[in-house]
């Protein structure tokens, strides 16, 4: 990164990262309760279904609490870190991604899915790495520290869980016979990638914003 001495003359709110990084905490803990979920959903009784889900959502709930309060100060700042509408767009990403988790476990709620397969338990494993790898990333960005190899492995991420998505739905149309368990495979393993997409999102907007850093 060049030096700019605009850095050490003005001052700047921290802040921000801290309530970025409190979202992206939200998303890992989501991650991590929608594999167990998933691992677990086998043996689960429908009460417990039940909680699983409203776990997930109490913590998507707790997120957009504080994608509020980050707009919120936004308004009410004047020094940001970095740019303002980066940092509108960053909370906006990563609230996409909770989101999509809780819209996953809900489905699989609604339309009464009672396993995961092999192949819905290795996307919750693309999840939880992806979201591991997006909280070092903003941590690194914090210190200015990003590097395009740290951005690079959740786009490794996300084309390997664009391959399972093709093989699953390959795999669907060919063996699957019944049309309403079709349909509602299909749209579980659109939600799944989905995830996966918009974790590959926030990782491009950071890549964004290193290239204004200069």
């Amino acid at each position: 990164m060049g030096f700019n001495l605009f850095d050490l003359l003005l001052p700047k709110e921290g802040k921000f990262f801290t309530m970025l990084e409190k979202q992206v905490g939200f998303l890992n803990e989501a991650s991590q309760l929608f594999k167990t979920f998933l691992s677990q959903l086998e043996d689960l009784t429908e009460e417990e279904i039940k909680k699983r889900l409203w776990a997930i959502r109490d913590l998507e709930m707790r997120a957009d609490e504080v994608e509020t309060t980050i707009i919120d100060e936004l308004h009410k700042t004047f020094i940001t870190p970095i740019d303002r509408e980066d940092i509108h767009t960053l909370a906006a990403e990563i609230d996409l991604a909770i989101d999509g988790i809780d819209d996953a476990a809900r489905k699989i709620g609604t339309y009464h899915i009672k396993k995961a397969s092999s192949r819905v338990c290795r996307f919750s494993d693309f999840i939880v790495e992806g979201s591991q790898e997006l909280a070092t990333l903003l941590g690194l960005l914090r210190t200015k520290g990003v590097t395009y190899a740290s951005i690079e492995r959740i786009h490794q991420i996300e084309s390997q869980a664009d391959d399972l998505f093709f093989e699953c739905m390959a795999d669907l149309f060919a063996k699957e016979d019944n049309p309403v368990k079709i349909i509602k495979l299909k749209e579980l393993y659109e939600s799944l990638e989905n995830i996966v997409d918009a974790l590959d999102t926030v990782a491009k907007s950071i890549r964004g914003i290193v290239v204004k850093q200069g």
